[in-house]
């Protein structure tokens, strides 16, 4: 990509990052409100100990928490709409997203709608806008959506059977805490999906017809550290080389996503999420490789550079040669982490195929993604996926 082109930067969220970082977040916080809402899932944060650190170290600054624990996977518009009603109830003046990726978009979700007030759906269809709103602060326990230097907030509509992200500058949180200890916690399934989750993040903002020279910086960084660390996080879970690196790729897969957006693996993937509720890491990993094979001569210099980034073995082999040898570690490095390699392993019927194509035609990532995806390519990209 020339660096003629013309593009815009913008990252307003401060990164605290490190072993122990959570320890600190009194200090982070401190001066961003009194009453914090603290948006997290059911139960593993607190059973891992993670809420009560939040609460305390709060209480340390003279700030009283709220905690709204009833975020689901795929947070869903009533989570949302019941949680901006309780912050704004209660008088919450600041939001604190503790989690992976679902408490995270929740909490950004429902600072959305204190601010606009409606549903957080009317948000997302653009029938009411997204005005400014109140501080947030985000919390990542796993590595992999980099939602917590990103401005948008993935919300499913459970009875419309649809997932579309929020997407608003005023969405950035205004702090991030990104501590591997609390990453380390997680299960080897758990990281591997979101590992891949993030990987598909660089790889996509790299390609895509958004993308730019400093985008492509932080995507190429990603696409380094993810493929030197994934394997040994998920095989190796107390690697603290391995947590730490996963941690800082998927921050920085997030910021390349936040200025370039994802691509068809995307755009497929929460079309099916909407549907089946799957989870969003495993569905995106699964399609990357086949939605790589697709792209590739619209962007075949790009990919094999990518190949390179992921280490692949390419000496000797001329430019599609090596192209296509990324799209081949991608598919081994789903298997080494234990994925399956087809969207039918997570649930998903054939049967659903049509249903699938309908729901993804108004996803950005097919917009974005840098060959022309039509329906027929979509239905063919499926057949590959579902036995």
């Amino acid at each position: 990509m020339s660096v003629d082109q013309q593009f815009n930067y913008f990252m307003p969220t401060r990164v605290r990052f490190g072993w122990g970082e959570l320890d600190r977040i009194g200090e982070a916080v401190a001066g961003l409100g009194t009453k914090a809402l603290l948006v997290t899932g059911r139960s593993a944060m607190q059973k891992l100990g993670f809420t009560d650190l939040v609460v305390n170290a709060l209480q340390t600054v003279d700030i009283e928490t709220v905690i709204y624990n009833k975020v689901e996977p795929n947070p869903s518009v009533t989570t949302v709409d019941e949680g901006a009603a309780l912050a704004k109830e209660l008088g919450c003046d600041f939001v604190i997203g503790l989690g992976g990726g679902s408490p995270l978009d929740a909490a950004k979700a429902i600072a959305a709608v204190m601010a606009a007030g409606g549903s957080v759906w009317e948000l997302i269809k653009g029938e009411r806008a997204v005005p400014p709103v109140v501080p947030l602060v985000a919390v990542p326990s796993t590595a992999g959506t980099g939602s917590e230097v990103t401005q948008y907030a993935l919300v499913s509509n459970k009875d419309a059977q649809e997932k579309f992200p929020l997407r608003s500058p005023y969405l950035f949180p205004t702090v991030a805490i990104v501590d591997p200890a609390v990453m380390a916690t997680q299960t080897p399934e758990l990281t591997a999906e979101t590992g891949m989750d993030a990987l598909t993040h660089a790889i996509e903002a790299m390609v895509g017809n958004s993308a730019t020279p400093l985008g492509d910086l932080f995507a190429a960084e990603a696409i380094r550290y993810i493929a030197r660390h994934i394997v040994t996080a998920v095989r190796q879970g107390d690697d603290r080389e391995a947590r730490a690196g996963m941690a800082y790729g998927s921050m920085l897969a997030g910021v390349a996503i936040a200025q370039a957006g994802t691509g068809a693996a995307h755009g497929i993937g929460q079309a099916v999420g909407g549907i089946f509720d799957t989870g969003h890491g495993a569905t995106v990993g699964i399609l990357l490789p086949h939605v790589m094979e697709f792209n590739l001569t619209t962007r075949m210099a790009k990919y094999a550079y990518i190949a390179r980034l992921l280490g692949a073995k390419v000496d000797g082999l001329n430019e599609e040669q090596t192209a296509r040898a990324g799209v081949d570690y991608v598919h081994k490095l789903l298997a080494d982490v234990g994925l399956p390699s087809g969207l039918d392993g997570l649930g998903v019927s054939k049967e659903a195929r049509e249903e699938i194509v309908i729901a993804a035609r108004p996803q950005g990532g097919i917009r974005n993604n840098p060959r022309r995806m039509e329906d027929e390519d979509v239905r063919k990209l499926l057949n590959a996926v579902l036995a």
